[in-house]
């Protein structure tokens, strides 16, 4: 039962709760197995937390040292109000990628899915981007967060930049997580960026895979990873490919022992050239990319069995630069994080491949950086943003997926000139 789970957690019945059930019993006004079955329902309304994370992305800025990164932890009352969570913020025991003087433009912070929570709500990863490691957590019930034992990990290449997760789907219910290792970080010298596999153990201990490296072009700055559960794909973007000038779009399958197999490549259809953002359709094969300077979203098919990748349409995105993308469970809204306006794009998914865009819309000012990440809550009701050093929690119409900010946006407690990136959300 949701209860007995619950307490097993070490979650508490509210001391009301509890008197108004004795009360009740006493006074032989409810059955014994009524009130066990209300018990059941009260148990999993007061054990729900709708968590988000994001990472500090706390670099080596002229007055901090190193190993200062971090994730802060925040619940949602469910109104949109925040508190953070006991402890936050978590050290990463790592260092983030500080950018001096940041713009729209700046190669270094083009990239999405740097946490990355596992299917199970279990483990969350995050990436330091300038220590070139990978942290590793539990997920406590009540939110908190607990190191891996060995964590961090060496992330196999310069400035991880992005992480994707396949999580019991090998043999022996074996996951892998894999990693674009972007190599375009300003305070490390450039040498060979990378797709590299790991292991995760069954308690979130990752170990390198052997065959698991892809080398790439020096210069090509892989800025994402998206992975497909059902037929162990990894979707990854070279922001600037081999050409150092025209973006890809790579399908691989991932094998048993964590290599990577080139399925196909593509790049923007024309006049474009730059792809950034990756999100698919939870029901059908549809692959949404941001293309940046079209300004547009690239709407693909892929194979589950032959991984093949194929153009099919765009829609065009009335903000600019669109290179942060998410979308509901349900398959029917796709939300873009429009850095060049500042604004967030909404679209109807309902037919997966014609996109029809609803809004563009503009949070409140107050952050150091425009728009980038955007996640949804689990429930749905929200969207979160991230302006730099403030954290927006949008509220999603339950009739058409716009969006409204009621909410007082999150001032982050950052250092100056820290930029956050990466959000993961997940219901504990």
């Amino acid at each position: 039962m949701l209860l007995s789970t619950n307490l097993s957690k070490g979650k508490t019945m509210p001391s009301s709760v509890s008197t108004i059930c004795r009360r009740l019993l006493s006074q032989r006004r409810i059955p014994l197995v009524a009130l066990l079955f209300v018990l059941c329902l009260l148990g999993s309304s007061f054990a729900q937390m709708n968590l988000v994370y994001v990472m500090s992305n706390t670099g080596l800025c002229p007055t901090c040292g190193p190993n200062h990164n971090s994730i802060l932890a925040f619940s949602n009352d469910g109104t949109g109000r925040l508190k953070a969570v006991t402890g936050s913020p978590f050290a990463t025991r790592g260092t983030g990628l500080y950018e001096p003087n940041p713009t729209p433009a700046s190669l270094d912070l083009d990239e999405d899915n740097e946490l990355v929570i596992s299917p199970d709500g279990n483990f969350l990863f995050a990436a330091n981007m300038h220590s070139n490691t990978i942290a590793a957590y539990n997920i406590n019930s009540d939110g908190t967060l607990t190191s891996v034992a060995g964590s961090p990990f060496a992330s196999n290449g310069p400035q991880p930049a992005s992480l994707g997760l396949l999580w019991d789907s090998l043999p022996n219910n074996g996951s892998i997580l894999v990693v674009a290792n972007k190599d375009q970080d300003p305070g490390q010298t450039q040498t060979a960026p990378n797709f590299s596999t790991f292991t995760v153990s069954s308690t979130g201990v990752l170990t390198l895979n052997a065959a698991g490296t892809v080398p790439l072009a020096k210069g090509s700055a892989p800025s994402n990873v998206l992975v497909n559960k059902k037929g162990s794909l990894m979707f990854g973007v070279q922001f600037l490919g081999a050409a150092n000038s025209t973006s890809t779009l790579t399908a691989y399958r991932i094998k048993g022992d964590g290599s990577l197999s080139l399925d196909n490549q593509l790049t923007p259809p024309a006049p474009a050239h730059l792809f950034l953002g990756l999100a698919q359709h939870p029901i059908n094969s549809a692959l949404y990319v941001g293309i940046p300077d079209g300004p547009e979203i690239g709407v693909y098919k892929f194979g589950i069995t032959t991984g093949l990748l194929t153009f099919n349409s765009t829609a065009p995105n009335s903000g600019g630069l669109p290179c942060w993308l998410a979308i509901n469970t349900a398959g029917t809204r796709l939300y873009t994080g429009d850095t060049g306006t500042n604004t967030i794009g909404v679209y109807d998914t309902s037919n997966s491949l014609s996109l029809v865009q609803l809004q563009e819309f503009t949070p409140s000012a107050g952050g150091n950086y425009p728009v980038t990440n955007v996640a949804i809550d689990p429930t749905g009701k929200f969207l979160y943003a991230l302006t730099g050093n403030v954290l927006h929690v949008l509220t999603i119409s339950a009739t058409d997926g716009t969006l409204t900010e009621t909410v007082t946006p999150r001032t982050l407690p950052l250092r100056a000139g820290t930029i956050a990136v990466g959000l993961a959300t997940v219901t504990k």
